[in-house]
């Protein structure tokens, strides 16, 4: 008999790593990890667990002539009576802006359910003025609460504007004319008019205006009429408004009475409808378009004058790709570098911060805990001190940012949120050959590794970070492809309502994408189980995912389509497939065989686990070991560790499984699929006994 010898992994403080080769990973590092993430961060050793899922936000899709994608989610806070109010704001691709409150999503203005052009146009949000600004590269809108308006106010055009002499007054001198557009909900002006054709000559009298245009945006609250006196002003002032649908008024004033300058014909523009990017930095509105950054008056975020605006190396053959206010400076991404703004106005300086790294999508852009993340053509990256550009992606994932694994000409698509709560950077993008997101790659800021290379609850069309109106606590919202959103992180389910039937057999199959089980009571109230994912797993292990595109209260069906599921397959709907690798466990001496005897784990579950067992650096699984890791008072097995190391952690129950494998290496795969479940893995070990080289 050979010495008795024995590994033990008890942290996973490094996560997963996929850039390593698995034979080369630190003891603490996991090769692949599904749906799992962080336990006991701060505890001083990290365990490892099943993800949460997500609840339904809006049981009945958003409207639209096909069941619509949600582009957007925006977090709009306004302060009203002292008071700050938030409203969830979705934008979906048929074109609509809605509010999600009390688990229904409506039209944010009952008057312009639709007030966006249809279409993959993802938008960029702004709050400033306690107004909701959007851009998407063709449209311009704004949103105060209540109604969606334009974005700025286009200028009067002077048509027949004209004055005449009155009855008895003030004016004295012959004079110009122009109109300018106002909104006295918000104070913003438009640009004016052009001077009016003829000048209008008073000795002592009024000047009647008439044919004042009249504007078509149901913004405009008046019209107001600006004056200059030919021999004495060099600019005009405001001599007088009438409510916007008045086409005469009536000016009686003094010369010296004119003391507020007139807008000129330039300097209030809308900014130009190809901008796609906003942000709030200086107290000024910064749009930018592929290729100029444009910025609007100060503490005026509608009025963008003409020359207001900077190009960024136009002549480098990159776009701009997003903009965000960060250390000190607005940080301008191009898809291979990025730039920074710095200074004031007049004395603007664009410098080259990163010449080599840019970002893939502005979707992908955010921050969490003073650092700045987004995804780039490297992988995820991330940036702590200004100009400095982490590749963490390629540093721990490299085995999985790249283009066997990931669409990367689909990464326009991706899209980024920073989950506060659980301290992490949720990354969503296309899978190879996909177009959709469909896989989430979780980073634990707070510790600075990965938790898994793929989560894969439901495809992500656009995260949302909205604060609960109860208690201010941020939360993830998942927005799908098929007009819903899910708030992130609660429960143990993937958006199943209460109730539903999660698992189940098949008793029959109406075509390779119809399967029934005529046990099943699946939910069909409002979107049913539209878009969530159902796993079908054969008598051998085989196992087929698929999405759900409808049901009935019996039968799935799903896209696309598979002949090898059956009757009499097992199925499991909206539950995460939990799978954690340990690294590859020589149990030293690295190169002598050795007899694997027994797997230990320290395990809050109550469920029965799979383990899978691989030998000698092959991918291929030797055997599957099914247990039950019952919550029982612990004993670690005594013949490694003794009692007296475990035997006081009574919340954790522990298992002890044959192993009987020959071989110089060993890796563990556990495995859950049973939906409702949660697990917690603490602690996982293997015993084995040296082989002579004639026995090995």
């Amino acid at each position: 008999m050979g010495d008795i010898l024995s590994a033990m992994l008890d942290d996973w403080s490094e996560g997963v790593n996929t850039a390593l080769s698995t034979d080369r990973l630190p003891i603490n590092a996991c090769p692949r990890g599904h749906n799992s993430m962080f336990a006991g961060i701060g505890t001083g050793k990290v365990a490892i667990k099943r993800r949460h899922g997500c609840t339904i936000g809006n049981a009945t899709a958003i409207a639209g002539t096909t069941v619509p994608a949600i582009l957007g989610q925006y977090a709009y806070k306004k302060v009203a009576s002292g008071a700050i109010t938030q409203q969830h704001l979705i934008v979906s691709d048929a074109g609509r802006l809605d509010i999600l409150a009390s688990g229904t999503a409506a039209a944010a203005d009952a008057t312009a359910a639709s007030p966006f052009t249809t279409g993959t146009k993802y938008p960029s949000f702004a709050t400033a003025n306690n107004l909701c600004f959007f851009a998407n590269g063709t449209d311009l809108k704004k949103f105060n609460g209540t109604n969606v308006q334009n974005f700025g106010i286009t200028r009067p055009v002077v048509g027949t504007l004209s004055g005449a002499a009155g009855a008895a007054g003030s004016p004295s001198g012959t004079y110009e004319l122009r109109v300018a557009y106002y909104n006295s909900a918000t104070g913003h002006f438009s640009s004016a008019s052009n001077t009016a054709t003829a000048t209008v000559v008073v000795v002592g009298q009024q000047i009647s205006v008439s044919n004042i245009p009249v504007s078509s945006d149901a913004q405009v609250t008046h019209n107001y009429i600006g004056v200059r006196n030919t021999s004495t002003m060099t600019v005009f002032y405001q001599a007088g408004s009438v409510a916007a649908a008045t086409t005469t008024a009536t000016l009686n004033f003094s010369d010296a009475s004119l003391i507020t300058p007139f807008p000129d014909t330039v300097e209030n523009e809308p900014p130009v409808s190809s901008i796609r990017y906003l942000a709030w930095y200086k107290s000024r509105l910064f749009a930018a378009s592929d290729t100029l950054l444009y910025y609007s008056k100060l503490e005026f975020p509608e009025a963008f004058p003409a020359d207001n605006y900077e190009p960024i190396s136009p002549n480098d053959g990159q776009r701009i790709t997003g903009i965000l206010p960060a250390f000190e400076c607005l940080l301008i991404f191009k898809t291979r570098s990025i730039y920074g703004l710095f200074g004031e106005p007049g004395s603007w300086e664009i410098r080259n911060i990163v010449p080599d790294i840019g970002c893939e999508t502005f979707r992908s852009i955010c921050v969490a805990d003073g650092k700045v993340y987004w995804l780039s053509i490297q992988g995820l990256m991330r940036m702590a001190t200004l100009g400095v550009a982490e590749p963490i992606g390629q540093t721990y994932l490299s085995g999985t940012f790249n283009a066997a694994i990931l669409n990367l000409s689909k990464y326009t698509n991706a899209c980024a949120v920073a989950d506060l709560v659980n301290t992490q950077i949720l990354l969503a993008l296309p899978d190879y050959g996909e177009t959709r997101n469909t896989r989430i790659i979780p980073f634990n800021y707070r510790i600075g590794r990965f938790e898994a290379d793929v989560w894969d609850p439901m495809d992500v069309s656009a995260w949302g970070l909205i604060d609960d109106t109860t208690t201010g606590q941020p939360w993830v919202y998942l927005g799908g492809y098929g007009g819903q959103v899910f708030l992130w992180g609660t429960g143990t389910l993937d958006g199943i309502a209460t109730g539903c039937t999660t698992s189940g057999t098949l008793t029959s199959t109406a075509s390779s994408t119809q399967f029934s089980d005529s046990t099943a009571a699946f939910t069909t109230a409002g979107a049913g189980l539209a878009e969530r994912t159902a796993v079908f797993i054969s008598t051998t292990g085989v196992t087929v995912r698929r999405r759900i595109v409808s049901n009935t209260a019996t039968q799935l069906t799903i896209t696309p389509a598979t002949t090898a599921v059956t009757t009499g397959w097992t199925y499991v709907v909206g539950s995460p497939d939990f799978q954690w690798d340990t690294p590859w466990l020589l149990v030293d001496p690295r190169f002598w065989k050795k007899r694997f005897k027994h797997a230990y784990g320290m395990i809050n579950a109550d469920s029965t686990l799979s383990m899978d067992l691989s030998t000698n650096f092959a991918e291929a699984i030797v055997a599957t070991l099914e247990f039950t890791a019952a919550n029982s008072a612990p004993v670690w097995g005594t013949m490694v560790w003794g009692t007296s190391l475990w035997g006081s952690m009574t919340p954790y129950g522990t298992t002890r499984q044959r192993i009987g494998r020959t071989g110089t290496a060993l890796r563990l795969r556990i495995r859950i699929r049973i939906p409702n479940k949660p697990i917690t893995v603490y602690a996982l070990g293997v015993t084995g006994e040296q082989k002579s080289d004639k026995l090995g």
